[in-house]
């Protein structure tokens, strides 16, 4: 049960290398697919709000990577 596991891990980690920004933008997706087609009725404003969504993510992610040493 170990390898396949291990095969697993390996391969995930291969596409992803920062798990927490991953996780991040699963969330705001789901969370927006969830809320905001059911509150804004103009596809350009939904647009909006997912880009500005994502873009914050990124910003923050690439802010916490600066700060790495």
């Amino acid at each position: 049960m170990n390898r396949p596991v291990a095969i697993l891990r390996k391969l995930l980690t291969m596409f992803i290398d920062d798990w927490l920004f991953a996780l991040a933008i699963l969330a705001w997706v789901f969370a927006y697919w969830l809320v905001v087609p059911s509150w804004v009725a103009s596809p350009l404003w939904q647009a909006v709000i997912l880009f500005a969504g994502l873009a914050g993510i990124l910003a923050n992610s690439v802010l916490h990577q600066a700060r790495q040493p």
